[in-house]
């Protein structure tokens, strides 16, 4: 219901916000003219749009990115609200960000012109300004939204049904949100069940046989089922009767579990299917994150163009054995791929593992010792320098695995999994990742876990970034790199 309010009010947000971004580009013009006399001695040139003076005529060609930038910036935030709410501190930030994207590429752009201080100054104006009017115009857009709901506009009238327990906590959640615009109407209890509704300000309308009774005498405009599903029999006649009815049905999130991070309707052909998604990611920051990994592991891979010629090269004549070493990880949900490293250890080293095995460091399933006996001389090396991973690049390419996200395990460690830490397989794995520039070896297993979880849950585009800087930081420190 939220989201549909959200989208009914698509086009008065719309409509404040292009207002804003008017504002804030005549705004800009006219006090850069203002501060900026000289420039006004051309004569007036006519716009076609408005007429404007000379100097303002010098940002004409800021116009279009004046609203496109930003007005794309604003709609694919509208895409990620989950209702057209948003609070202050919300919106303040998301304005700060459009304005300030929308005035670094201004500023790039006015070093292309003759007129470069005009085109900076006024730039330095458009941030404050346009952020500022920004916020003010959703002000305004939510202010006349507000008064839709005071009228009464937008009220939607719930029946609730279900454990009495529960039902009550859902009316008073309702009740402590009148901004969502939901209005218990009362309670309906079961004719074969034993809810009492007792000291409760609700009324209790009827029993479940009397529903249609009870839509002739009150406004209903959705019955909300508050309690679980063990009965499927009683669940489906509730949604039935509701679909007779012309009634929406709706259920708490409680028959499932409140751990899925999102839920959502998958239409294939005519039939319907309800997702719960227990890691959720934007889809479109994870194509940016998908074109980052191919732009930045391609360019990586040209600029290291020597180390392919010559790394291989020494370590054959280092070590008898491929210079290359291939070994099967476990990627996104289970699915097996052959990951890529330059060979730092003898050939037969994992036929040499048994020999090695009491000497592990790292508790859990893992395996890691500081000083490897398996290690060539030039092994060492590449290892204290992470060069051994520069072949990664071309898993990073192939799309097995990304350049920041937990690391791919050996599927004989996947097998000593406990449940929880399975979750790490959600993604798809990567190069480096918190692990990575969080002390590496010398952190336990559980909390290794806990790291790569912690990611999953808060994944960002920003945070993939800031990983990357400190990966470069602790290659070169060769931190933990053991």
């Amino acid at each position: 219901m939220l989201r549909e309010h959200k989208q009914y009010f698509y086009p008065l947000r719309l409509l404040f916000d292009t207002a804003a971004l008017a504002a804030s580009f005549f705004c800009c013009a006219y006090l850069t003219c203002m501060l900026f006399p000289h420039a006004i001695a051309a004569p007036v040139i006519d716009t076609r749009m408005v007429r404007l003076p000379a100097c303002g005529s010098y940002f004409v060609e800021f116009l279009v990115l004046a609203f496109l930038v930003p007005l794309l910036m604003l709609l694919t935030s509208y895409i990620k609200q989950r209702s057209w709410q948003e609070t202050l501190g919300e919106r303040l930030k998301i304005s700060v960000r459009i304005s300030c994207i929308t005035g670094i590429v201004m500023a790039l752009l006015s070093f292309l012109s003759i007129h470069a201080y005009l085109h900076l100054f006024f730039t330095l104006l458009w941030i404050p300004i346009s952020a500022c009017l920004l916020v003010g115009g959703a002000a305004l857009a939510a202010l006349c939204i507000r008064r839709r709901y005071r009228r009464g506009d937008f009220i939607y009238h719930i029946l609730i049904c279900g454990p009495d327990d529960t039902a009550l906590q859902a009316a008073q959640l309702f009740d402590t949100h009148p901004e969502w615009g939901m209005h218990v109407v009362g309670f309906m209890t079961l004719t074969s069940g034993t809810d009492k509704y007792t000291a409760t300000p609700y009324p209790v309308l009827g029993r479940d046989d009397e529903f249609g009774t009870i839509i002739d005498r009150c406004v209903v405009d959705a019955l909300l089922w508050a309690g679980e599903v063990h009965d499927s029999t009683l669940f489906q006649n509730l949604a039935h009767r509701c679909t007779i009815r012309g009634i929406d049905f709706m259920h708490t999130s409680s028959i499932t579990s409140e751990a899925f991070a999102e839920m959502f309707i998958e239409r294939l052909s005519n039939r319907r299917f309800l997702m719960y998604k227990t890691v959720y990611h934007s889809p479109a920051e994870l194509f940016i994150k998908r074109v980052m990994d191919v732009v930045i592991s391609s360019t990586l891979i040209i600029a290291a163009l020597p180390l392919w010629i010559f790394v291989p090269l020494i370590i054959r004549l280092d070590s008898p054995g491929p210079a290359l070493f291939r070994q099967e990880r476990v990627g996104r949900h289970g699915r097996r791929f052959i990951m890529y490293k330059f060979r730092s250890m003898v050939h037969n080293a994992e036929q040499l593992l048994p020999q090695v095995q009491a000497l592990n460091e790292m508790d859990g399933p893992v395996f890691k010792i500081t000083d490897d006996p398996r290690f060539t001389r030039l092994g060492k090396m590449l290892r204290k320098t992470s060069i051994d991973e520069l072949p990664q690049l071309f898993n990073v390419l192939k799309g097995d695995m990304s350049l920041v996200g937990p690391r791919p395990p050996l599927f004989s460690e996947v097998l000593r999994y406990s449940p929880w830490q399975r979750k790490r397989l959600a993604v798809t794995p990567g190069i480096t990742c918190l692990w990575q520039v969080s002390g590496r070896n010398k952190i336990k297993f559980d909390e290794w876990m806990q790291l790569d979880l912690q990611y999953i849950n808060n994944w960002s585009l920003l945070l993939d970034v800031k990983i990357l800087l400190k990966t470069i930081f602790a290659v070169l420190s060769q931190k933990g790199a053991q």
